[in-house]
């Protein structure tokens, strides 16, 4: 086999954790804005068949997209090689719809920056998975499928479980589908239904709340959805309970920081729990 460098190898790892991934995203594991030696080793993975690559360019509606980019079974190969694990899970046939590939990439934004705040705050990532990935998030007895699913466990010993949506304002009924995107949940979180889908029967009463991260592709889409959703005769009144679970923010914002910064259905700033003293069922 090729002999694989380590740049090499960091982005075959992205690509076994994330399943799909753009440039953007693996410089931004990376820690870089740009770097030639990210794109050089890339072509190479491509040219040796290591890695898949859909081109996008422009897109009617949506500009030009970024190159979407997966491992081949010759590059999960290479990946087990690499680390001496099991052979990663990779694509049997990638199709991909441009229209859908947005909110596929504003996901990956929010999933990587969950990942890189654990990391930053000592906190283990024990569940992690997406709609596309082998792990399943489909919360079956609630008919909900959340878009990510991830729980940390902080230093201080608690395991926290939260569930991810992207949304975008011009994708698929744009503010309408993210109001029904927002309302399963918020009906959910009046019992105890939705901790009991993550955790099982006896284990929801002993864990931490689930918390509902929302992330949009524009601050008009948050703010969109959100007056929306309150102008409903449905929706749950501002001062109940279950609106203490969800969390929203725009893309910039994941972008910019992760564990704070959060906004709540009132315009409060909200943090994330770090991990680092115990919360149990608090928001």
């Amino acid at each position: 086999m090729t002999e694989i460098l380590r740049i090499e190898s960091d982005i075959l790892e992205g690509l076994a954790r994330y399943r799909y991934l753009a440039l953007p995203h693996m410089l931004r594991l990376r820690g870089v804005k740009t770097d030639k030696e990210t794109r050089e080793a890339l072509r190479k993975l491509v040219l040796a068949k290591m890695v898949g690559e859909r081109q996008c360019g422009p897109v009617p509606g949506l500009g030009r997209l970024p190159s979407c980019y997966w491992l081949t079974a010759k590059g999960a190969d290479a990946f087990r090689e690499i680390s001496g694990g099991e052979k990663a899970p990779y694509p049997a046939a990638a199709a991909i719809s441009l229209r859908h590939l947005p909110h596929r990439y504003l996901l990956l934004h929010a999933m990587i920056g969950l990942d890189l705040w654990a990391r930053e705050t000592g906190q283990t990532v024990e569940r992690f998975g997406t709609y596309f990935t082998a792990t399943a998030t489909h919360l079956k007895k609630l008919g909900i499928k959340p878009d990510g699913l991830a729980v940390l466990r902080g230093l201080d010993g608690t395991a926290r479980p939260y569930l991810l949506e992207a949304s975008r304002g011009e994708y698929d009924g744009g503010v309408r589908h993210g109001m029904q995107t927002l309302m399963p949940y918020l009906a959910a979180f009046a019992g105890e239904g939705i901790d009991i889908a993550v955790w099982g029967d006896e284990a929801a009463c002993n864990m931490s709340a689930v918390r509902l991260l929302m992330v949009y592709d524009s601050e008009a889409s948050r703010e969109a959805v959100l007056t929306g959703i309150r102008k409903l005769p449905s929706s749950p009144a501002p001062d109940e309970g279950v609106w203490a679970r969800v969390f929203t923010k725009n893309q910039t914002q994941v972008l910019q920081s992760f564990g704070d910064g959060w906004i709540s259905h009132d315009g409060q700033n909200r943090a994330l729990p770090d991990g680092l003293g115990g919360d149990l069922g608090a928001f």
